[in-house]
């Protein structure tokens, strides 16, 4: 299967940017490789977002970071979205994996995130722990808010999603949006955010291709271990991808999901058995809105834990 990668071009405004896999389904679907490409998306932050619909999500109260997220209605929505296929699922086996959505999970990695780091914003900066640059790859991305998060706070940030739909409609929009609501924060000098588009498994080819494999400092996956099939492509993609011995990988899920035989408890277990991380439990989120939630990080397990270095 191939595809070409598809340019696309946001024009919120006429000002140039200053600041430049599917899951075992309980009929056992088996899921086709989407070759992975990057998506050239053009940011261009804008004094006026005209015909964007964006509300409000408070990351943080106690440390004033409110961002903002996209919505999709009408003749905005994706075709993918639309599929008969989707009417009683939120995930596509094969072709679409959910990134319209906003998972909670991603909320608790995004809110766990400000106090491990003390992100921080004011109307003059925003401050953080980490070194500025450090490296950011958030994989599954859909609406991207953790990604965003520490793209905000001084970060390089990459997003990467199963559909390039996903990243046009959506992540890069907000983007867009969360730059212009926050113009304190400033990007690394040419370090810019980055748009691949297709499965975990072809990913680590291309990043190789682009010098980026095995370069992350950080990796960011909320909601992206529904499954023995997924959490299997997720380790092997964050075994190739992360800085060998510093990186982190911060995996934020649900204990377990129902039907699909995924969740945090089999994750860990497969990380037992894999060897190649420790993993430390973060945060229990057990706030009766769902099943119980947890924030894993991962660290190499003859490395050392430490935080990411410039580099």
């Amino acid at each position: 299967m191939s595809r070409e990668a598809t340019p696309f071009k946001f024009n919120f405004g006429s000002s140039p940017a200053s600041n430049p896999s599917a899951p075992e389904s309980v009929l056992d679907v088996q899921v086709a490789v989407q070759p992975c490409s990057e998506e050239k998306l053009v940011i261009i932050p804008a004094s006026d977002l005209t015909g964007g619909h964006f509300s409000d999500i408070t990351i943080g109260a106690d440390r004033n970071i409110v961002l903002k997220k996209g919505t999709l209605t009408g003749q905005s929505a994706c075709p993918i979205s639309e599929a008969p296929e989707r009417a009683d699922s939120d995930i596509v086996p094969g072709k679409y994996e959910g990134g319209f959505k906003l998972w909670e999970c991603a909320l608790d990695l995004a809110q766990h995130l400000c106090t491990a780091f003390d992100i921080r914003a004011t109307q003059a900066q925003w401050t953080c722990i980490l070194p500025r640059g450090t490296r950011v790859l958030e994989l599954g991305c859909g609406h991207g808010l953790p990604g965003i998060l520490m793209m905000l706070a001084g970060c390089e940030a990459h997003f990467q999603d199963y559909n390039e739909q996903v990243l046009e409609l959506l992540t890069a929009p907000n983007i867009c949006s969360n730059l212009h609501n926050h113009p304190s924060a400033t990007l690394p000098p040419d370090k810019g955010p980055r748009f691949f588009a297709g499965d975990w498994a072809t990913l680590p080819d291309l990043l190789d291709s682009q010098g980026l494999l095995g370069s992350y400092d950080i990796i960011l996956a909320a909601e992206t271990i529904y499954s023995p099939d997924s959490q299997r492509q997720l380790l092997q993609c964050i075994k190739k991808c992360l800085r060998p011995g510093v990186g982190q990988a911060w995996v934020a899920a649900k204990s377990y999901y129902f039907g699909v035989g995924g969740g945090t408890a089999a994750f860990k277990s497969l990380l037992t058995i894999d060897g190649t991380f420790e993993s430390r439990l973060a945060a229990v989120i057990d706030d009766g809105a769902s099943n119980k939630r947890e924030i894993l990080v991962l660290t190499h397990a003859n490395g050392k834990a430490n935080a990411p270095s410039e580099g």
